[in-house]
């Protein structure tokens, strides 16, 4: 550059030597003929002079490309949002609608009932499954005692009384009580008549075995007897001290007497087997009862829990039919205004603009531009309801950038980038001019710096290296 400036100083210095020169000649043909002076006369110096100012002109603009430098500018659309971000409004079901209780720019605080759905289908519904859950628990405290007093009662001696101790009657009114004592007590006396009949069958068995097992005792006994007397009546005969008939009828009792001491012993075994089978009855019986009483058990549990879950969803349904305010804000974009109206599930009705909540920027930036951007660096937002050039620009930083694209139908692949302002105010001539949730902005980010002359080479330089690959 200053080498630049030394030559534009000597070109200065002849110019003027040469205007001296020129007027020095111009007086001197002044006295020359007219014809003459024309043909003496040199061009006039404009001509050069600017075709010098051109050539000067164009090296200064190639050095300031090759050695002056430009902010490299990524530039987005985005809108100002509160940093809690609104809050939409919107049911969770299906309804009517019962009552508007706000309306736009109204301030709410948090918890405030905003609309109100009619609540009567869900009322019934809690009603109906309330009812069947008291029952299914009802249900489950009967076995529930039930299985209780076939393990720690006993039959013998028990009384209304002793079953009243072993109920279980949590979560019972009195007359549910009495009712749930009647009813076990009824099932327990029916049980305790089946018990009883396969006992006393058992007990029949055993009596008609002992009968038996005595006279086969008495058999045992008698047949010696009979058999000695046989032996003597043999001898007698065989000596001709006694008649034949005698010694047959003393063989017949001895034969008598042994197949009636086989039958016995035989009526005996099978009164024992019909004992092990009576007696396998009667715990069958009892055994079949107490796992009818744990199943039932179990699928009044079942129930129970299952009724319990529906609810506790009818009555989070119930809740979320009494739309009510997340935070403290102002009520925007009221969009429905008529008792009885119908609104569908996930329906927006209204929108809560954080009371109080710091302003930050939500900006769209293109696919192409997110590897220069990362978060800490500085940016500038131009509000679009206010012209930069009068009202200035606002500064701040990127704290947030998304991790994935978002597919936009207009903008293609962009990533969100979160910007926080260092301040949320314009000034024009002494006023304030606060911005607002949901204006527009453009916001800037400076990525680097580039040559000038790169903005001139680069699409050649692109042309080049692609024409030589493409077909």
């Amino acid at each position: 550059m200053r080498k630049l400036y030394r030559k534009i100083v000597q070109l200065y210095q002849r110019l003027v030597q040469w205007q001296d020169r020129r007027n020095q000649q111009k007086d001197a043909l002044s006295f020359l003929p007219l014809a003459l002076e024309i043909e003496e006369r040199p061009p006039h110096p404009l001509a050069r002079i600017m075709m010098w100012l051109l050539v000067v002109l164009i090296v200064i603009a190639v050095l300031w490309a090759c050695f002056g430098k430009m902010d490299v500018i990524v530039s987005a659309q985005g809108k100002v949002v509160p940093e809690a971000q609104v809050k939409l409004i919107q049911p969770l079901e299906k309804g009517v609608i019962k009552a508007i209780l706000v309306k736009d720019g109204q301030l709410v605080t948090k918890g405030q009932v905003l609309i109100e759905l009619d609540q009567r289908i869900t009322q019934a519904d809690i009603e109906n499954i309330t009812q069947q859950r008291k029952v299914a628990y009802f249900m489950l405290k009967e076995y529930q005692s039930l299985y209780q007093l076939l393990q720690l009662a006993t039959k013998d001696g028990l009384a209304k009384k002793d079953i009243d101790e072993l109920l279980f009657t949590q979560g019972l009114t009195s007359t549910e009580r009495d009712a749930l004592l009647e009813l076990i007590w009824r099932k327990w006396q029916a049980y305790s008549a089946d018990i009883d009949y396969l006992a006393s069958e058992v007990n029949a068995a055993k009596a008609e075995k002992t009968a038996l097992e005595m006279q086969l005792e008495m058999l045992n006994k008698t047949l010696p007897i009979i058999t000695e007397q046989n032996s003597m009546y043999q001898t007698l005969h065989q000596n001709d001290y006694g008649s034949k008939a005698d010694m047959l009828q003393s063989q017949k009792a001895v034969i008598e007497t042994e197949q009636a001491l086989a039958q016995h012993k035989a009526t005996v075994a099978q009164l024992t087997a019909n004992i092990s089978s009576k007696n396998s009855a009667l715990m069958r019986a009892k055994a079949d009862y107490l796992a009818q009483v744990l199943e039932q058990i179990e699928l009044n549990q079942k129930d129970f829990k299952s009724l319990s879950n529906e609810l506790n969803k009818y009555q989070l349904m119930q809740q979320a039919q009494s739309l009510s305010a997340p935070l403290s804000g102002f009520v925007q974009s009221l969009s429905v205004h008529t008792i009885g109206a119908v609104v569908t599930p996930a329906q927006v009705l209204m929108q809560i603009i954080p009371k109080d909540s710091p302003l930050e920027v939500n900006a769209m930036i293109s696919n192409k531009d997110i590897g220069y951007v990362h978060e800490g660096q500085k940016v500038q937002v131009k509000i679009d309801t206010y012209p930069f050039t009068e009202y200035g620009l606002l500064t701040g930083e990127i704290v947030e950038i998304s991790d994935d694209a978002i597919d936009d139908q207009q903008l293609g692949l962009v990533f969100k980038v979160i910007a926080k302002l260092d301040s949320t105010t314009l000034h024009k001539q002494g006023k304030d001019f606060p911005i607002r949730s949901g204006m527009t902005v453009t916001v800037e980010v400076k990525t680097g710096e580039r040559r000038i002359i790169e903005y001139f080479l680069s699409p050649l330089t692109k042309a080049f290296k692609e024409s030589l690959h493409e077909r």
